[in-house]
């Protein structure tokens, strides 16, 4: 890993970590966030987690973090902590929105304002959400 100097917003984030406080870092595209974050990660003992937004900038993370920081996609980690125990079903057949308002007891069309939604209608909305 390349050794990165601090810029003084940073060093002012690595003395705020050292002494343990909640952090929060706003920062706008190319500011440095991934970099603060690399410093953060070669100050600290401990582990840490670096949500990416894609696999492709995850897979790079993962090249340039220590091993002590896990990289992956907030989809990756949903899937490591319970998606696998569903893997038989993630791929499996879609389930139709009219079977899902079975299911789902949705019955009867509900009126929302001056819209008339179907059973299936709330169903597939119950499902994007």
């Amino acid at each position: 890993m390349t050794k990165l100097t601090p810029t003084a917003e940073q060093a002012e984030i690595l003395d705020a970590f050292e002494w343990g406080a909640d952090l929060v870092i706003e920062a706008g595209a190319g500011t440095g966030k991934t970099s603060t974050l690399k410093l953060l990660a070669a100050a600290s003992s401990g582990t840490g987690v670096y949500i990416a937004y894609n696999r492709s900038i995850a897979a790079d993370a993962e090249r340039s973090f220590p091993a002590s920081v896990t990289c992956k996609t907030a989809h990756g980690l949903a899937y490591a902590a319970i998606g696998s125990r569903f893997k038989h079903r993630l791929n499996g057949p879609r389930v139709p929105a009219q079977r899902v308002a079975q299911i789902l007891g949705i019955r009867e069309p509900v009126k929302i304002g001056e819209v008339i939604l179907a059973p299936q209608q709330l169903a597939a909305k119950a499902m994007e959400t």
